[in-house]
């Protein structure tokens, strides 16, 4: 997946239950409808899509897109089989609290109406982060990668048939890419390469985030999110970012100092770019962040870290209106960024 088509909105809860606004951060105004969905943390949003966990630990593609338009709303929900979890743990992951929290990021790589034959589900899953994958048009049943691999902080899949994975190795303070291929099997197999000589820790920072995406310039981009606690107790605020391009030839990242034209949306979302000169009040060279899920507290925060990061003064600011602000502070799920079939207005 390369440069989208047009800006994501941001999907905020309401007070009312059950119901969300549509928030449009290029021109600060919410868009005149609201959309009814549960009021529960989704754990990715692509292709127009949600995906959220039930209490049972199934896996729910939802399009509130399909209910706004009045149009084949029998096709708005895909329910999918529950993800397997050992019986001696299953009981605190099922509790209100927990089980939104089941599933720490999933993507989608189609449509599952439109295009279903080429959509592939990976989440990754629990507190070994590890992965599991299904075709809803294909599969029965969940199928789980090897489970020595874990501690996954990012996936993205590439051309049907290829997954790249950011995760810990070896329990050591550095991070690595591996890609791996999805056979006629249903099955992962482990490509040998691997990205080792970059370190993605620093001193001064509490912990940081990882997302890949595929860039308009198609180069396969990592951008890495750093927070830091603002006070004793308090939550952590993202302070920068850093971006760094996979060099295929040596098999190594390289930094970028500038995303020049290219705005990015990132969070719980599949990550997001466009083309900034093409949308009016969309700010090129910067990064548009939510509060996404960080592995601490299973969103006990408040869910304050969200902002633009101007990459070249590298300044975070809070650009969107009193009414979006107010919102989003009140919350207690998280927003996420949403694409919807239509153009914003």
């Amino acid at each position: 997946m390369y440069c989208n088509q047009q800006p994501p909105l941001l999907l905020i809860p309401s007070e009312e239950r059950y119901t969300w606004n549509l928030y449009n951060v290029l021109d600060n105004q919410f868009l005149d409808y609201q959309v009814r969905l549960p009021h529960k943390r989704f754990c990715g949003s692509s292709e127009g899509w949600l995906i959220a966990v039930e209490r049972d630990l199934r896996v729910t593609l939802i399009n509130p897109f399909r209910r706004v338009k009045g149009t084949d709303k029998k096709n708005s929900i895909i329910r999918l089989p529950a993800l397997h979890v050992q019986e001696e743990i299953r009981e605190s992951w099922v509790t209100k609290r927990k089980c939104n929290y089941y599933v720490y990021k999933a993507i989608m790589s189609a449509d599952p109406i439109l295009n279903a034959k080429d959509c592939i589900v990976t989440v990754i899953y629990e507190d070994c982060n590890q992965l599991a994958f299904m075709r809803p048009s294909k599969d029965a049943t969940w199928t789980y990668v090897n489970p020595n691999l874990s501690r996954i902080q990012e996936i993205l899949l590439v051309d049907q048939n290829k997954l790249y994975a950011i995760h810990n190795w070896d329990e050591e303070d550095f991070h690595k890419l591996s890609t791996f291929e999805i056979s006629t099997q249903s099955s992962y197999t482990s490509n040998p390469k691997l990205v080792e000589n970059y370190i993605l820790s620093e001193d001064d920072y509490l912990w940081f985030k990882t997302y890949l995406l595929y860039s308009i310039e198609r180069e396969l981009l990592m951008i890495s999110r750093y927070r830091i606690c603002t006070g004793k107790g308090g939550p952590p605020d993202t302070r920068k970012f850093k971006i760094y391009k996979l060099d295929f030839d040596r098999w190594e990242w390289i930094e970028k100092e500038t995303l020049g034209d290219i705005a990015l949306f990132v969070g719980d979302n599949f990550p997001i770019s466009v083309l900034a000169s093409k949308f009016p009040g969309c700010m090129p060279n910067c990064i548009y962040f939510n509060h996404d899920h960080d592995e601490i507290g299973y969103g006990t925060d408040p869910l304050t870290d969200f902002g633009v990061y101007d990459v070249a003064s590298q300044v975070v600011s809070q650009p969107y209106n009193t009414c979006a602000m107010t919102l989003v502070k009140m919350a207690k799920k998280p927003t996420i960024w949403v694409v919807p079939p239509f153009q914003a207005k």
